[in-house]
């Protein structure tokens, strides 16, 4: 972030930190900072501490980096600016050469900006104080736990520095180890996911084939019934006839004349057709086992309709296929 020290007015850069965060490393910075001040391109900080739920650096506010002059100019440069930074970076390592001072150029100041054309040129973003919402300040003279790419010798050999990258070291190999961790997890959640919803598509079809056996089942019973009814009907239709004739004995047929045998022949022949089409309505449907009770239970697997509940339980073959049962249903 930007702000303003509403004291002098001065423009300050603001860098915050979560003060939750696993691994906090704005201290560190700070102290990294303190211990290069004084060279070239090295803000100078303002305060470093605690506020609220974030850790906060105030710190000098530079100009804009060679790499944000860079992605300005469209990532192009020309002859004459090459030339210039070229004699600007001579000249400072001979001057490190010769004073033996510590020079790190990460940004180029306000009073560099002639070298190169740029003197106007201005990357902060202004915006309010550090509570305030508004884009990060990304012309920061350091990235979070690095130490740029041009470090001297001299600040190369101190202890700080050396244990600094030491834990910068360790940390990004610890980040790899559980990126490596958790990627391994994630395709192995993958891989279980996949067979979950391979094997609820096959449940999913096992379910819709048992629904379409068992509507089939459904309509096999619901067809036998409206049979059994209709026998029903028909046996009740026969049953208003009138009374079928009887002979009482052989004398009476010898005594009939030819005429009278051949009426009663005939009329025998209608009654005989009449007994077996009522006998055969109710053969089917009453019960093969017992004849006397209405089927009313299904077998399986044939699912044939002929017996019912009394003796289903003692039937161990269907009665009219002679296949074993398995299962049987009652039917209303």
């Amino acid at each position: 972030f930007s702000g303003t020290n509403i004291s002098t007015g001065e423009e300050v850069a603001i860098k915050l930190e979560c003060i939750k965060t696993r691994h906090p490393q704005l201290h560190i910075e700070s102290k990294i900072y303190k211990l290069m001040q004084g060279g070239v391109g090295i803000p100078q900080i303002k305060w470093c501490g605690s506020e609220g739920d974030y850790n906060v650096m105030v710190m000098e506010l530079l100009g804009p980096s060679l790499e944000d002059l860079f992605n300005f100019c469209s990532r192009r440069f020309s002859l004459k600016t090459v030339l210039l930074l070229a004699d600007q970076l001579l000249t400072n390592l001979l001057n490190q050469l010769d004073s033996n001072t510590n020079v790190f150029i990460n940004h180029i100041s306000q009073n560099q900006f002639s070298n190169t054309g740029f003197g106007a040129f201005n990357s902060t973003n202004p915006s309010a104080g550090p509570g305030a919402g508004g884009d990060f300040n990304r012309s920061s003279p350091l990235p979070p736990g690095s130490l740029g790419p041009s470090l001297p010798p001299n600040l190369a050999s101190l202890p700080l520095i050396e244990q600094r990258a030491k834990l910068l070291e360790a940390e990004h190999a610890r980040v790899s180890e559980e990126y490596a961790l958790l990627y391994n997890r994630l395709k192995t959640y993958e891989s279980r996911l996949l067979h979950a919803k391979q094997t609820i598509e096959a449940w999913h079809a096992e379910c819709d084939e048992q629904n379409r056996r068992i509507i089939g089942l459904e309509k096999q019973r619901e067809d036998a019934l409206n049979q059994v009814k209709q026998y029903e009907k028909e046996i009740s239709r026969l049953s208003g006839t009138p009374s079928i004739v009887c002979l009482s004995s052989n004398a009476d047929l010898n005594s009939m004349s030819i005429s009278s045998l051949k009426c009663i022949q005939s009329q025998l022949r209608g009654d005989l057709e009449k007994v077996d089409k009522i006998l055969y309505l109710q053969t089917a449907t009453k019960c093969m086992v017992c004849e006397e009770r209405n089927r009313n239970v299904t077998l399986g697997p044939c699912n044939h309709l002929v017996v019912c509940s009394v003796c289903a339980p003692q039937s161990k073959d269907c009665p009219y296929c002679q296949t074993p049962v398995i299962v049987h249903s009652t039917s209303n």
